[in-house]
C-alpha cells in the first residue's frame, strides 16, 4: 500500500514531497542515532543522566530525519540528502521545519 505524501513548494520554488507520518519503525531509526552517539546514567539521586558521546551526534540525526521523511526533492528521490546538503541553507532550514514535527512523539489519538 502506498503511503499518503504531501507536496510542498520549497524557498528555491522546487517541489519537496514528504511522507505525512512515520511508521513506528522509521522513528525507532531516527532515534537509534541519538541513542548510538550518547551514554546514559543514573544520578546519586536515581536521575537518568544523558551524555553526548560523538560530537556528529546533530548532524547524524538530521540526516536521518531526512531519509526517513523526504520522498523526493525536485522530482526525483535520487541523492536526496547529497542534493538538499549542496543546496541553499534556505532549503535545508525550510525541510527540517516541514520534517521536525514527524519525528515528535506522537499524541494519543482522542
Amino acid at each position: 500500500m502506498e503511503r499518503e505524501t504531501r507536496t510542498l513548494t520549497t524557498p528555491a520554488a522546487k517541489q519537496l514531497v514528504l511522507k505525512t507520518y512515520l511508521t513506528a519503525r522509521e522513528r525507532r531509526t531516527i532515534r537509534q542515532v541519538y541513542l548510538n552517539k550518547s551514554r546514559t546514567t543514573i544520578t546519586p539521586e536515581g536521575e537518568p543522566k544523558t551524555e553526548v558521546t560523538d560530537s556528529s551526534v546533530l548532524d547524524d540525526y538530521e540526516n536521518a530525519q531526512i531519509v526517513q521523511s523526504v520522498v523526493s526533492y525536485d522530482g526525483t528521490s535520487e541523492n536526496l540528502l547529497d542534493r538538499l546538503l549542496d543546496a541553499h541553507p534556505d532549503e535545508m532550514i525550510f525541510v527540517l521545519k516541514e520534517i521536525s514535527p514527524l519525528t515528535e512523539n506522537p499524541k494519543p489519538a482522542k
